[in-house]
């Protein structure tokens, strides 16, 4: 029986050796009757302690390379129990506690208490020392508790062994070290980030430089002694291993060389890159409330990111607009599209959110995990009702305020980013024609339906309705316009441009396309005069007695000194001047219809080329601009 329980009964004290100490040794206990000598009994016990404690530090030297590390753990508890007249009981328990600790020259050794006070850790630093020893300074106090009619109290004691003493104690410990052995390098630089991109091995490689062992080995990147340390601002930014939200911190690399341990720290910056932004009740934010859509270029595949842009937070788009539409963004596909008509295109039919919705689950709802593949050429549209709608390129804000439309917006995308569109930008120009004009007449009035502000990119293709002129007033027409893509393809739109029927009408009737004045030798001087089948006609069916005038303008000439050689001649007085430098060519108050060009074609008349004073074969081509103006007091003298 005996030898059967005496296993337990050793198993049994070794677990209430452990619940009673925490895992320390057991506690000393003492007793007196004196309150000098208890306090004195209570010193030497801690002393005792103290003494083991520097022996950890005293007994060894410090590692040689960089990084190495010795700890030292305190133990200095005991106990002391006093009795006084046999009447009240004193019973007191006794530790030294580590306040603080400081290396003579933290550059060569780091010191640290740990948090429960009871170790202190040291750790070799890069920097070399002349002799073999550092001084670590450690400070301490004496705790006791002490328990008096069942009340637990504490106090302090001091190395003169009075009780009450409030004073923490200094000591110098001289630590030896080892030779400090050369650790690897490592050298990192600066990495910069834009939102939608991958957050992999890869993309953090993007901060390490190289490495190498102390004898010059390179080391490579995946090498697995490379470790870096990424701070919870830039994790928190990852959303589907992607870049979600900007940041700007550093990243530290550890480099666990074969001679000690060396680290490098660097900026890591993410931007917003090329995106379109869809705000809302953005909440102070500039690019907030419903994320940011970033155009990247992942293995040369275009791709665009659903992402959050500025923060990651997960509030309605706009509580302005519950339960009704607010905004959306559509990704338009071209690749079998040589022309696409974006009029009645609505992000209705593609992604769009009310208010209500939250800025996480409107992301959700692009692509596949956000994600969605697209080619250069492709359009977005992005709509919101606010106009709340901005861009970035290489990171630079864009806002759209100066808009004409900053509800909707139109980009083609490209390998550059994003390249808004002018196709719904334009402002169509009132026109005027004249009662039962046809078809014809009011085509030549096309290029000024639409104000294109000069951009080269734009054309005016045609009336897609012409207006009523059967009644005069206010009617409509449709036109139109085109707009060249980068990719080669077109952007095509109709906008509805207001026009005013008028009671009969004041216009060109007929206007050659092209007019060939022919050629005559080097030398001659001899004139090119208009062709006399080329007439140019003028209309006038109004009830008015008002006149016209015509005034022309030469244009666009091959050669910037032709119009030199382009002259009028006035049928009046013959007087010859530069064509450009006539005002008007004709006048009139004729009713029906004016040929212009009738008197045109002899010397003493019309619009005519002279190459006399030229002295080099040439050829020429040019524009010539026709307008009619009315001249409400008749013709002038």
């Amino acid at each position: 029986m005996g030898q059967k329980t005496k296993p337990y009964l050793f198993i049994i004290v070794a677990i209430l050796g452990i619940i009673a100490t925490g895992l320390w040794a057991p506690v000393t206990v003492k007793a007196s009757n004196n309150v000098e000598e208890a306090a004195k009994l209570a010193y030497d016990q801690t002393r005792e302690g103290w003494g083991k404690f520097t022996a950890q530090l005293t007994g060894k030297e410090l590692g040689g390379q960089v990084g190495d590390q010795m700890v030292a753990t305190l133990d200095a508890r005991g106990s002391v129990n006093y009795w006084q007249r046999d009447i009240y009981r004193f019973s007191g328990m006794h530790d030294l506690v580590l306040t603080s600790a400081e290396s003579a020259d933290p550059a060569i050794v780091q010191a640290e208490v740990s948090s429960e006070q009871k170790q202190l850790l040291l750790t070799r630093g890069a920097s070399k020392k002349a002799d073999d020893t550092v001084d670590i300074k450690v400070t301490y106090y004496v705790d006791c508790q002490y328990t008096y009619q069942m009340e637990v109290n504490h106090y302090w004691i001091d190395s003169n062994n009075s009780a009450g003493s409030t004073k923490s104690y200094t000591e110098t410990i001289s630590v030896k070290l080892s030779k400090l052995l050369d650790p690897g390098v490592i050298t990192t630089q600066d990495a910069a980030y834009t939102l939608g991109e991958r957050w992999d091995s890869a993309a953090q490689q993007r901060s390490f430089k190289s490495a190498a062992e102390a004898d010059g080995r390179g080391i490579p990147f995946d090498d697995k002694r490379m470790v870096p340390v990424i701070p919870k601002s830039i994790n928190d930014a990852i959303h589907n291993e992607r870049i979600d939200t900007i940041f700007a911190d550093k990243v530290t690399w550890t480099f666990h060389s074969e001679t000690g341990i060396v680290q490098s720290t660097s900026n890591a910056t993410a931007n917003f890159g090329n995106t379109i932004i869809l705000h809302g009740l953005d909440m102070g934010s500039t690019y907030d409330a419903a994320g940011a859509f970033a155009l990247i270029n992942e293995n040369n595949q275009l791709k665009i990111i659903a992402t959050s842009g500025e923060r990651n937070v997960d509030l309605p788009l706009h509580i302005g607009f519950m339960g009704v539409f607010y905004t959306g963004i559509a990704h338009l596909d071209m690749s079998n599209d040589v022309a696409k008509d974006l009029t009645n295109i609505s992000v209705k039919n593609y992604q769009w959110a009310s208010g209500d919705i939250l800025k996480q689950h409107f992301l959700d709802l692009w692509g596949n995990q956000r994600v969605e593949a697209v080619q250069a050429g492709d359009i977005i549209k992005a709509e919101n009702v606010d106009g709340n709608i901005g861009y970035t390129q290489d990171s630079i804000y864009h806002g759209i305020d100066q808009l004409k439309n900053n509800k909707e917006l139109f980009f083609e995308i490209t390998h550059q980013g994003y390249e808004p569109l002018a196709i719904n930008q334009l402002t169509p120009k009132a026109l005027s024609v004249g009662y039962g004009a046809t078809h014809a007449a009011i085509d030549r009035l096309l290029a000024n339906a639409i104000d294109t502000a000069g951009n080269q990119k734009i054309t005016v293709e045609k009336f897609t309705e012409y207006p009523d002129t059967t009644a005069a007033g206010q009617t409509t027409a449709k036109v139109l316009v085109s707009e060249k893509l980068q990719s080669g393809k077109k952007a095509m739109y109709i906008y509805e441009v207001p026009v005013t029927v008028e009671q009969g009408s004041l216009q060109f009737d007929t206007i050659p396309a092209r007019v060939d004045f022919g050629q005559v030798p080097l030398g001659s001087r001899q004139k090119l005069f208009w062709p006399k089948d080329q007439a140019v006609v003028v209309a006038n069916d109004r009830d008015s007695a008002d006149g016209w005038a015509v005034e022309t303008a030469l244009k666009d000439s091959k050669n910037s000194d032709f119009p030199n050689y382009v002259k009028w001649i006035d049928q009046k007085d013959h007087s010859e001047k530069n064509l450009n430098e006539v005002s008007e060519i004709y006048q009139s108050t004729n009713k029906g219809k004016t040929a212009i060009t009738a008197s045109w074609g002899a010397e003493h008349a019309g619009i005519v080329i002279d190459y006399s004073t030229v002295e080099a074969l040439r050829s020429d081509e040019a524009t010539i601009e026709w307008k009619l103006v009315s001249t409400s007091k008749g013709v002038t003298p």
